[in-house]
């Protein structure tokens, strides 16, 4: 997991910079624990609601919500309604064109009428009208952890963070590790020097605007070294953008081993087998109207190409997909119920460009503010 920015709390003395972790006080990690545990069952708003009385208490109002963002990572969310909202908001407004409603009057006689038809109470069915709204979700989940594994996550999360803005990282490790190396040359342009017991990793890292994508990778990374044992790590960080010089981040198993854990639910065990079957080179999801433009060529050459390569893709409309990987998006999109969760699982997925991919999956999204927030779903 990534602390989103804004959240990040640093010092910076002269080109050093020097993360304010959390410790050994876990009094504010107890409070917040204790309010989504309470809040299990409850609406979404009522949390955020309850949060926001958190940052009254005299605590740094980014260590409240940075908190907040690693125990969201622990929870689920339902929309807690009779029917779904898409058709009883439909229902609805179909039926208030149809009669007209200019009183409070009229709108409960329509709510009669459907909720009759639809065989729900009225109450059901004006609980139902907008039960998707972020706001009025439910809690219905939350994996609880200790304090201090709270605290631990957090400052992992916070590490993630500022590391993604490195401009050149050097990992050593006690070891070899071939996973490891390869997980920093994702990052960049890689080189490892040492020999058997003691091996240095160091990336050369360009400017990118997808931040998330390699917060991802550094997540994967910095998960990575912890398992090692004993590792030290040094960063070139350029954070903030507006700071002209670079700063210098210092870490080591032997100093801050203690406080930092990569949150195990966020954690995928990873098999290495022999791959039976040739992978595509050109990847298992293609949007071909993309790729063409990205590599000089006109659609018809690129779709030439694709044949002449053997293997098979689904054509879902300017978007092909391997079999394999199209009942794999399927099943992962099945519990996506906004655009920012939909887009989430397509970039786990490798997508690059996820709406088009999202349209030809056959999604419809219903736009709302903030974006993220918008519903998806198949009509």
């Amino acid at each position: 997991m990534m602390l989103p920015t804004e959240h990040m709390r640093l010092h910076r003395r002269g080109d050093v910079l020097r993360p304010l972790y959390l410790e050994d006080d876990i009094s504010l990690a107890k409070t917040l624990i204790s309010v989504y545990r309470d809040h299990v069952g409850r609406r979404r708003g009522e949390l955020a609601e309850a949060l926001s009385g958190c940052e009254g208490l005299g605590y740094d109002y980014r260590l409240v919500r940075g908190l907040a963002s690693v125990l969201d990572t622990r929870t689920s969310y339902r929309v807690g309604a009779a029917i779904p909202p898409l058709a009883a908001r439909s229902e609805v407004f179909r039926a208030a064109g149809a009669r007209g409603v200019s009183s409070e009057g009229d709108r409960l006689e329509v709510l009669r009428e459907v909720a009759g038809r639809l065989g729900v109470t009225v109450e059901e069915l004006d609980g139902s009208l907008y039960a998707d709204l972020e706001e009025e979700q439910v809690l219905a989940e939350f994996r609880e952890p200790t304090p201090e594994e709270l605290n631990r996550h957090y400052n992992y999360a916070h590490t993630v963070a500022l590391l993604t803005y490195s401009i050149r990282l050097t990992l050593t490790t006690a070891g070899r590790d071939e996973y490891l190396k390869a997980l920093a040359a994702s990052l960049g342009e890689a080189s490892t020097s040492g020999d058997r017991r003691t091996v240095s990793t160091t990336v050369s890292l360009k400017p990118t605007r997808r931040l998330s994508v390699r917060g991802s990778k550094v997540d994967e990374l910095l998960g990575r070294a912890l398992k090692a044992g004993r590792w030290t790590l040094e960063a070139v960080i350029h954070y903030p953008s507006t700071n002209k010089r670079p700063g210098r981040l210092s870490l080591s198993s032997e100093a801050h081993g203690g406080l930092l854990e990569r949150d195990p639910s966020e954690e995928e065990t990873v098999i290495e087998v022999r791959p039976r079957k040739p992978r595509p080179s050109l990847g298992e999801i293609i949007v071909l109207e993309e790729l063409a433009s990205r590599r000089g060529v006109t659609e018809s050459q690129l779709l030439k190409e694709i044949r002449d390569g053997g293997i098979p893709y689904r054509d879902l409309g300017g978007v092909l997909v391997t079999p394999g990987k199209l009942e794999e998006l399927r099943e992962a999109l099945g519990g996506a119920e906004t655009l920012g969760a939909a887009r989430s699982v397509l970039r786990e997925h490798g997508v690059r460009s996820f709406m088009p991919v999202l349209e030809a999956l056959g999604y419809e999204v219903e736009f709302r503010r903030p974006r993220d927030a918008s519903r998806v779903y198949r009509p």
